[in-house]
């Protein structure tokens, strides 16, 4: 088993060093940093490059669009990578991180781990081997999963019209896309509640109004999935009401404001009508 670590940055994040140097404290070295770099200016190639050290790094470009990046890693990667892992520019990893992934994952083609930040463990599943369904598999995060080349080759890469920085309206949904996707060919899963991914909230160094601006975008791709996939309306309509519901039953720390935001981008995705970044207020 060979990690390929696939990395898409515009080099905003002030904690890329951070990433990088969790990778640098691996107890297994053996394993493959690929680093597409959306800066325009190299600069996140040059960052890379002054604090990778003995890593094994290969670079990439592309236009701008996480994942378009991704896929330009995956494309590039050599043929020795068996398994892809997905980390954000925020993200960081224990150092036993590689060895236990190889250890007890080598056979699946998606392992999922839990990922933290700053509000808590996000989703759990019961038990370590998955059988994915169409509610389970939102619970899966791109930066807290690890995928199979075999898998990839299989149902095909990330689709370029969503995700943060597509060109698209729908800033979200391309790994749940890709996992829906994935259920054609019955996937190994494995779930791992021990192997962590950190990371920080969604609305990390961002202002009010750029928050709910992400998350009116963010809403918009899980309607549109819901719409492409032919959820059944009930499951639409509680997927509508979840912002609200998490809020009245305190679920989540975000306020009433930022819930009508992330519904008002769900009922934009699912009706496939935009408004174009309008308020819901």
């Amino acid at each position: 088993m060979h990690l390929c670590f696939v990395l898409s940055s515009i080099g905003n994040s002030d904690h890329l060093e951070d990433l990088v140097n969790s990778l640098k404290q691996q107890t297994d070295g053996n394993f493959t940093l690929g680093v597409c770099d959306q800066s325009l200016d190299a600069s996140v190639r040059r960052r890379i490059e002054n604090s990778e050290g003995s890593l094994h790094v290969f670079h990439t470009v592309s236009p701008r669009g996480l994942s378009r990046g991704r896929n330009s890693v995956m494309r590039a990667a050599p043929l020795t990578v068996t398994h892809f892992v997905f980390p954000n520019d925020t993200s960081t990893f224990g150092r036993n991180f590689v060895a236990d992934v190889k250890h007890r994952h080598k056979n699946a083609d998606v392992t999922v781990l839990r990922y933290v930040d700053s509000s808590g463990s996000r989703h759990a599943f019961a038990s370590a081997e998955i059988d994915f369904d169409r509610r389970n598999i939102w619970y899966v995060l791109e930066a807290a999963m690890v995928l199979s080349r075999r898998l990839i080759e299989s149902v095909g890469m990330f689709d370029e019209g969503l995700g943060s920085g597509s060109t698209g309206p729908f800033q979200s949904g391309e790994g749940t896309d890709l996992l829906l996707r994935s259920r054609a060919v019955l996937p190994t899963v494995h779930w791992d509640d021990e192997l962590l991914v950190s990371g920080v909230g969604q609305g990390y160094g961002l202002s009010v109004s750029q928050r709910r601006a992400k998350l009116l975008a963010y809403g918009r791709g899980y309607g549109h999935l819901l719409r492409k996939y032919n959820y059944p309306m009930y499951y639409q309509i509680r997927s509508l009401m979840g912002p609200i519901a998490n809020v009245i039953l305190r679920r989540r720390h975000e306020g009433v404001m930022d819930a009508l935001w992330s519904m008002w981008g769900r009922a934009e995705g699912i009706s496939g009508v935009l408004t174009h970044g309008k308020s819901p207020h």
